[in-house]
């Protein structure tokens, strides 16, 4: 029994009792995994829920003719990649959660069903090279695995984020990091830290969490340098259930209004500066200009 599989018996029946009768465990057993499956998640503040994760992955082992420029079909691979762990942490939160495969690294479904159950609860999900790598590869376990697809959620790629908006000599975590003195990532003795993971050696197991928690760390630091930039971020005043005016970008109501307008096409509309994260948006309410409107017409 897994926390994803304790959620989804505990919505269908309704009660802890039920839901434990129904999969066969004792109702205190059960309640364990419930409250585990709980205490990760995000807190009960209005706004977006917004989870910053990274993966990391063992690697594919095939047969190969040579070392350069090689083409691996199917038929040479003997072993497919899983994913050996995670780190995981809610925006405005400062717990950070860390889960490791458990036995063989090539079992990752209890990973797995961890992140649907994260995926579940997001509103946004915030990772480095995120779409072409660590939600993508989430995504590939879960079909194997036999899952059903998560909720729909937004996706803000730090590493797209910087190729769109920026011009940088790196467009890495650690590049954009360096760049902007955000902090490093942590140091390790390379590809062989992933070889004593996979053989199970503990040391190499507690270098693999720093690392990889240290890499969600760094992320949230870029992204809350890069948002009030990027034009494509979701809309956070979106997920607030008030009327207010709030910044697009962070969706605080701590804003100034400037002395200049957005203009749309044939509409202008007040603009304002958020006081904590520095962006500009505009309201909602457009500035009546009929005589201009008329002209336009």
């Amino acid at each position: 029994m897994n926390q994803r599989t304790a959620e989804m018996a505990y919505l269908a029946n309704g009660s802890v009792l039920k839901a434990a009768k129904s999969v066969h465990m004792r109702q205190e057993d059960f309640r364990t995994i419930l409250k585990g499956a709980k205490t990760f998640a995000p807190n009960g503040d209005a706004g977006a829920k917004v989870l910053l994760f990274d993966i990391e992955t063992s690697p594919i082992k095939g047969w190969t003719w040579d070392v350069w420029k090689q083409n691996i079909s199917p038929v040479q691979i003997i072993e497919d990649s899983a994913i050996l762990c995670f780190a995981a942490k809610w925006l405005h939160d400062d717990k950070v959660l860390f889960q490791k495969s458990k036995g063989h690294y090539l079992d990752d479904r209890e990973l797995i069903e961890t992140l649907a159950t994260l995926f579940d609860q997001a509103d946004i999900i915030v990772a480095h090279n995120g779409k072409a790598f660590d939600i993508s590869r989430v995504w590939s376990r879960m079909i194997f695995h036999g899952l059903p697809p998560p909720v729909p959620f937004k996706v803000i790629d730090t590493c797209l984020m910087a190729r769109s908006i920026l011009n940088l000599p790196h467009n890495s975590l650690q590049g954009i990091a360096r760049y902007y003195g955000l902090g490093s990532k942590m140091e390790h003795e390379g590809f062989p830290l992933w070889f004593k993971c996979m053989d199970g050696d503990t040391d190499a197991w507690e270098r693999m969490e720093e690392y990889n928690i240290q890499d969600v760390l760094l992320m949230e630091e870029v992204y809350r340098k890069l948002a009030p930039y990027d034009k494509k971020h979701p809309n956070m005043a979106l997920y607030y259930e008030d009327c207010a005016d709030r910044c697009t970008k962070c969706g605080a109501k701590a804003l100034v209004e400037l002395n200049v307008t957005a203009k749309a096409a044939v509409s202008m509309y007040p603009s304002f500066r958020c006081k904590v994260c520095g962006s500009v948006c505009r309201s909602g309410s457009r500035i009546q200009i009929a005589p201009v409107m008329r002209n336009i017409l």
